[in-house]
């Protein structure tokens, strides 16, 4: 990924995001996480919210962030629960199959 690219999406600030959808997971009392579609924050990021269930029966969530810079994709996925570490990944550049 080109260094300016990488410069840009590092500039965009998700941490005050990231902590009030993680907030919002937290208030749930079903034991279950939030859902959230594809939403768009007035940083021009995308993002939306999954629930994934191990086979342990362990649960997480997924904050997966999309951005555009230069006319290309990017994503970043922040996650918390089981499995967060081997799921998440700093901003890398979608590849579109033709």
């Amino acid at each position: 990924m080109q260094q300016e690219v990488l410069e840009q999406l590092n500039m965009i600030n998700l941490d005050n995001l990231t902590k009030k959808l993680v907030q919002d997971q937290e208030k749930q009392n079903s034991g279950k996480y939030k859902h959230v579609k594809k939403t768009k924050d007035n940083n021009g990021v995308d993002y939306s919210v999954t629930e994934y269930v191990c086979p342990n029966g362990d649960i997480g969530f997924d904050i997966i962030y999309t951005a555009v810079v230069d006319g290309e994709e990017y994503t970043k996925t922040v996650c918390f629960g089981a499995e967060s570490l081997s799921r998440q990944h700093d901003w890398a550049k979608i590849i579109k199959e033709d």
